[in-house]
């Protein structure tokens, strides 16, 4: 048996786990500015926008020269992302941090990936070409016309793409997933006799 638990809709803050530099960065600029300063100062509010704005455009140009700030010793940065932050806190008062008349379902099912692989014999296969940049760029086989939502296996390694967009008549974005990484590669369809 299992614990129910009621999280449909609410954030999953648990993705903040996966960026522990950038959190790191962003609470060192926090600190820093508690002595410089004090404590939660910029929740004061007062300024207008154009100062945050400034200040963040100003430490991501900075960050071309330097990674860190000489007056403080954080990340430039993290100052610039400290700056938007601080934008979205006094900006937004009550007002939802996601649309919600946001169309989600429509969302998902446009950027759903196949749960199950099995039973694609038939579908369309790409073949090995020539490599183009050291990228595999395989031609297709004949079929009908590849639309979004196809999918393709190449052949020499059976790696399964989704066809994601059309560029033209003739080039195709094709998804491919390799050891959990989707890299997108785009395909082109005149070596096909369509």
């Amino acid at each position: 048996m299992t614990a129910l638990r009621y999280n449909a809709g609410k954030p999953e803050l648990s993705y903040l786990l996966s960026i522990p530099k950038a959190a790191e960065a962003l609470a060192k600029v926090f600190s820093q500015g508690a002595i410089k300063y004090e404590r939660n100062n910029w929740q004061k509010g007062g300024k207008p926008n154009e100062e945050y704005l400034d200040s963040a455009l100003r430490h991501l140009y900075a960050f071309e020269l330097d990674h860190y700030d000489t007056d403080t010793g954080c990340m430039h940065l993290a100052h610039a992302v400290w700056n938007l932050c601080a934008l979205i806190e006094l900006n937004t008062g009550n007002l939802p941090v996601f649309d919600p008349s946001f169309d989600q379902a429509a969302f998902e099912a446009k950027y759903a990936k196949p749960a199950n692989l099995t039973g694609l014999e038939g579908l369309p296969t790409e073949t090995d070409a020539d490599h183009f940049a050291g990228v595999r760029r395989p031609k297709v086989r004949p079929g009908p016309p590849f639309q979004p939502g196809d999918r393709v296996r190449h052949e020499s390694d059976g790696d399964i793409g989704i066809v994601t967009g059309r560029e033209s008549d003739t080039w195709v974005w094709v998804d491919f997933e390799e050891d959990g990484i989707v890299l997108t590669h785009i395909r082109n369809l005149e070596r096909a006799s369509l």
